[in-house]
């Protein structure tokens, strides 16, 4: 259902102006700056829409390598100028907490493609992956979200171009879902999901026709070539093994400004390798245990984030129609002639109605944050908000003649850890599938 125009209700009021604005000038000039305004009257927000995958295409099988995806935490988006977050409506512990849990939530709908071996939340894009869906928040406030995404893999290609997904909330929609398991912005996830997976059934293509080709080749006894999804998987399992032995396997690779690209394709049958694949493992888990504490985090914050989600999505409306009647009444004002047709009906100036609305709307920012019945949310948000990224729980690492505690933010211990490995690699004394991590409150219950 449309929202009726605050600009056509102004005009309405005045009947006897009515004839002359539409005639002259005036009247078109200010036609054009109000359909400028950034009204958006329908339920879904303007931008590309993201066709989600039919039922037989998520059942069709993929012939494909398996595959790791990692989604680092999202860039929440803030702006450089911390003076401009008020203005901008942006509540900063609220907004790095959600670029924790919109990664989380991309990794489950990631998931539930069923096209890849794991899917992870990382700290940043340090981890080992074959793929890499980097996101940054562009705008939250309960009744929009838009996230920018890209896709790339390890080696650098660029899968997705920088893209946005976005969706706003019909109104009343926390009502009218009162019932169902949906969460508001299942869209937004769902869509870059479903990117994901139209990219990867284009090279899943690439890669059937390589390997074809590839028979043929090797019926002529000719070398064969890689797949771009191969080359992936390949230059990751590389990646690691030039970090923990670079005199045996560093110059396999070379970087080309943002790429990584494959010199030649070294022994992988060896005891050397062998070592790496079980340090590769280890690895893997670790960064598995990474995310599963965000998947902690974000189910914490899932309470306080839900009732700031339903309490804010009818004030950003409200604050939207409010902003949009200020910039008409704005605009008004500036061409003189609209600006005496609202002093007369209103009895009051343009500026006092543009500065009281600008107060209203901050009042409609700020009423979640200022609501006694939510000062525990609004604490556990705020909280939840300055820890998204600092100290966790120390992990313990088990050796079987030594033990190493891990312990600072999540992207220290992630680097001890990788250390760690790196000085066990050349002693070879070590059994590297019997290394166990666990957290350092587990271990003292033991």
């Amino acid at each position: 259902m449309q929202e009726q125009s605050p600009f056509s209700s102004a005009i309405a009021e005045a009947n006897p102006s009515q004839r002359r604005l539409r005639r002259g000038p005036l009247a078109w000039a200010v036609l054009l700056a109000v359909l400028s305004l950034p009204w958006v009257a329908s339920a879904q927000a303007p931008g590309p829409k993201f066709p989600q995958p039919s039922e037989a295409a998520r059942q069709a099988p993929l012939d494909i390598p398996a595959l790791r995806i990692a989604v680092p935490v999202l860039n929440p988006g803030l702006p450089k100028d911390e003076k401009t977050w008020e203005k901008k409506r942006v509540w900063p512990e609220l907004r790095r907490a959600e670029a924790v849990h919109s990664a989380h939530r991309i990794k489950e709908a990631l998931l539930a493609l069923n096209r890849f071996e794991s899917a992870i939340v990382s700290p940043d894009a340090n981890v080992s992956a074959d793929l890499y869906l980097l996101g940054e928040i562009l705008a939250s406030n309960g009744e929009d979200l838009k996230i920018r995404f890209r896709l790339l893999d390890a080696t650098g290609a660029l899968w997705i171009q920088p893209s946005i997904a976005r969706y706003r909330l019909p109104e009343g929609w926390h009502r009218n879902n009162r019932q169902r398991q949906a969460k508001p912005f299942d869209r937004v996830y769902d869509a870059i999901a479903a990117a994901v997976e139209r990219s990867l059934a284009h090279k899943a293509k690439q890669h059937a026709a390589t390997v074809r080709r590839n028979a043929r080749l090797a019926a002529q006894g000719k070398a064969p070539k890689l797949s771009e999804l191969e080359k992936a998987t390949v230059v990751r399992r590389l990646v690691l093994a030039r970090f923990f032995a670079p005199e045996l396997y560093g110059a396999a690779l070379r970087e080309s400004g943002s790429r990584i690209r494959l010199n030649y394709l070294p022994d992988m049958s060896g005891a050397e390798w062998s070592d790496i694949e079980s340090l590769s493992a280890r690895d893997d888990a670790f960064s598995l245990q990474l995310s599963e504490h965000y998947d902690q985090f974000a189910a914490e914050m899932q309470s306080s984030y839900a009732l700031w989600q339903k309490d804010s999505a009818p004030a950003a409306r409200e604050e939207r129609i409010l902003q949009g009647r200020t910039a008409t009444q704005a605009i008004l004002g500036i061409l003189g002639a609209a600006a005496t047709i609202v002093a007369a009906e209103k009895g009051a100036g343009t500026a006092a109605v543009v500065a009281g609305s600008a107060v209203s709307a901050g009042l409609i920012f700020s009423s979640f944050r200022n609501n006694a019945k939510r000062k525990d949310q609004v604490a556990e948000l705020n909280e939840l908000g300055r820890t998204a990224q600092s100290s966790v729980a120390p992990r313990v690492v088990e050796l079987e003649n030594a033990t190493f505690t891990l312990t600072g933010t999540v992207q220290e211990q992630f680097q001890q850890w990788r250390r760690l490995l790196r000085d066990l690699y050349p002693s070879n004394a070590e059994d590297f599938e019997a290394v166990q991590i666990a957290d350092a409150g587990l271990q003292a219950a033991r």
